[in-house]
């Protein structure tokens, strides 16, 4: 039986409590807090859902640069830079389109830990933050591309827009033409190299 209170009301009776009696608490749940009910009580949480600016860039996608410096995105990716976009120059004769969050992410990972003090990094930082631009998408699903970034990447009417996985990378057609043909013949050999180094941490 639980445990009992007892009273003495003013007619001469006795009223009487009886709380419930309470199981002992044992294995994994005597080590909870007392106010805790056990395992059983912690809230059900759905399943993780990937976000919009989880979606990896695949695919080749052709498009035109208009006489405004503007190239129109694959739909499938506005959502995922609806937030703002970063365009930068590649290592490569072409423009890099990453979102805001994963650029960020890129130059924590990559600069922040190198001191500028050193010359390396400091032309780095140059490269990278100076040949950046934020922008954003138009109503019609378009960026306006810097005039510098289309001078690095040479373009020029006819686009080839290319997912490279975390971002996107734009390239003038005929560049990219002669870039694929020579990836392809090259992409075996490469293939074999990294296979030797193991897959990344």
């Amino acid at each position: 039986m639980g445990l009992q209170r007892e009273g003495v009301l003013q007619s001469g009776g006795v009223w009487v409590i009886v709380a419930p009696e309470l199981k002992p608490r044992t294995g994994v749940v005597r080590l909870l807090p007392p106010h805790h009910s056990g395992p059983n009580s912690f809230p059900v949480r759905p399943p993780a859902q990937k976000g919009l600016a989880e979606l990896a860039f695949r695919g080749l996608y052709e498009h035109n640069l208009d006489s405004k410096d503007r190239l129109t995105v694959p739909s499938r990716f506005r959502a995922s830079l609806s937030d703002g976009i970063v365009l930068s120059k590649g290592f490569d004769p072409c423009v890099w389109v990453h979102t805001t969050g994963e650029f960020e992410q890129l130059s924590d990972r990559f600069l922040s830990p190198h001191s500028p003090f050193g010359r390396d990094a400091r032309q780095l930082r140059r490269r990278f933050h100076g040949g950046s631009f934020d922008e954003k998408l138009d109503s019609a699903g378009r960026i306006r591309i810097p005039k510098p970034l289309i001078e690095h990447a040479g373009l020029d009417g006819n686009c080839v827009v290319i997912g490279a996985g975390e971002y996107l990378e734009i390239w003038d057609a005929e560049a990219w033409a002669k870039q694929e043909e020579e990836l392809d013949a090259a992409a075996p050999e490469i293939a074999e190299g990294l296979a030797g180094t193991g897959a990344a941490a």
